[in-house]
């Protein structure tokens, strides 16, 4: 009785979905880069936030694609945002403007050469999970942003070329395109959840982003 009881307990946990995108499968590269987050209520308060991301470059179409796969910041900085859809408008516009996976350079200022278009895929649903970084020993907490699928999406596309006098990239927003109806409440939840506070474990439930 008890070896059945585990067998169906082992079933049970191989069945359920695995919502958050942690890992790139081939032939996408993971990328992962910390970049500081100004908060516009308590200038100069920054919190750095870490963002993973997965690209893939198509060369035949000078095509840059990229996946939000999650971000992390430590909680009792990240508990200063008030705005959240502004801030993650502010993670998207930071995977748009980071490019490691480009295997061309097409200037500027030579319009026959064309431009690159990055496209930015996020999920419209997401959720919020709050937990201590795997490393032993650590404790402060991390809230992280995970996708809950990417059945409906989000795509953002942008133009983007190389400024040869000055070496950096310009990315431009084009134009943006949405992929199937979210199937998750519109409004953020309460952060931290009632009862809960940042120095503990708790997750949301999944809420939808807001295509712009």
């Amino acid at each position: 009785m008890k070896k059945y009881f585990l067998f169906i307990v082992i079933l049970l946990l191989i069945s359920i979905p695995n919502t958050s995108y942690s890992e790139c499968d081939w032939p996408l590269v993971p990328v992962t880069f910390t970049v500081p987050y100004p908060i516009p209520e308590h200038p100069p308060l920054t919190c750095n936030v870490t963002i993973h991301y997965c690209c893939h470059w198509v060369p035949g179409w000078k095509l840059e694609v990229k996946w939000l796969d999650y971000f992390e910041g430590e909680s009792l900085c990240l508990m200063y945002v008030t705005d959240w859809q502004a801030f993650m408008d502010w993670v998207y516009l930071q995977i748009a403007n980071h490019h490691v996976c480009i295997e061309a350079y097409p200037p500027c200022d030579e319009p026959e050469a064309g431009f690159i278009t990055t496209e930015v895929h996020i999920a419209q649903c997401h959720y919020f999970e709050n937990k201590l970084p795997p490393a032993p020993g650590e404790i402060d907490y991390f809230l992280h942003l995970y996708p809950c699928g990417y059945e409906n999406e989000c795509i953002y596309y942008y133009r983007t070329c190389y400024n040869w006098p000055w070496p950096d990239w310009i990315t431009e927003f084009d134009h943006s395109e949405i992929v199937g109806t979210p199937d998750c409440p519109s409004s953020v939840p309460e952060l931290p959840p009632q009862g809960k506070t940042w120095n503990e474990y708790w997750i949301t439930r999944c809420f939808e982003n807001q295509c712009q």
